[in-house]
């Protein structure tokens, strides 16, 4: 993909994210002024404006966006640049499209709810248990392009589940090491902690409506954490 391609593309999927509703689907139009994509543009280079009108006229041609210029008809200055199709979008960019991958993510969650849930009628799971089951039913519901943009994608939305399963198995956790046990899950030792930053705004955001499942107090600054009991570090 050409550079002025690129950063055309990269500018609407940042502004796609910027505005996408917290629930629901994500916008399905964008308009934005050519001051956006290139704000220095009567002081450029007269090669380098040229660049920028030949990708857009380009992105036009592919379907993805549609020009509206400062006078009628095609001249040397765009006005906006609207873009409503936004499959071919990220198809373009090579980027995963956020709606598809959404779905793919609540079908997990979707299945892990029912699942635990069917254990815990045949195991009698204790409170905590119910709320991981109500969380991952809450977030079947409301996960959409919003937290895609917040950087849940597919494997971080698959490890989340199986620190989920962990918690879920045990009522009182056993003394181990956040190293450890990010290791034993992940084969990562970073990778539980990068994942609980990841995923606090989501918690947060179902906090607001449902009791939450306790978490371990996951503490990056301290070498030799030890995990003893639950306790809620998410608010």
């Amino acid at each position: 993909m050409a550079s002025w391609e690129k950063k055309i593309t990269e500018a609407f999927i940042s502004n796609y994210f910027a505005s996408a509703p917290e629930t629901g689907e994500g916008r399905n139009f964008l308009r934005l002024r050519a001051s956006v994509f290139f704000p220095d543009f009567d002081a450029a280079h007269p090669n380098e404006k040229e660049s920028f009108l030949e990708a857009a006229e380009s992105l036009e041609r592919k379907g993805i966006a549609r020009l509206n210029w400062e006078r009628r008809g095609r001249g040397e200055r765009i006005k906006t640049l609207n873009c409503n199709n936004f499959e071919k979008l990220f198809e373009e960019a090579k980027r995963p499209f956020p709606k598809t991958e959404a779905e793919k993510i609540r079908s997990l969650f979707s299945a892990k709810a029912k699942l635990l849930g069917e254990n815990k009628a045949l195991t009698g799971e204790e409170e905590q248990s119910g709320k991981i089951i109500l969380l991952l039913d809450f977030l079947f519901h409301s996960f959409g392009p919003h937290e895609i943009g917040q950087g849940i994608d597919l494997k971080t939305a698959e490890d989340f589940i199986k620190l989920m399963e962990y918690l879920f198995e045990k009522a009182c956790l056993e003394k181990i090491t956040t190293r450890a046990l990010s290791v034993m899950l992940y084969n990562d030792s970073k990778r539980l902690e990068n994942l609980i930053t990841l995923c606090k705004p989501l918690i947060t955001k179902a906090g607001k409506t449902i009791p939450v499942p306790d978490f371990p107090p996951f503490d990056p600054s301290n070498p030799k954490p030890i995990i003893a009991k639950n306790i809620n570090l998410l608010y």
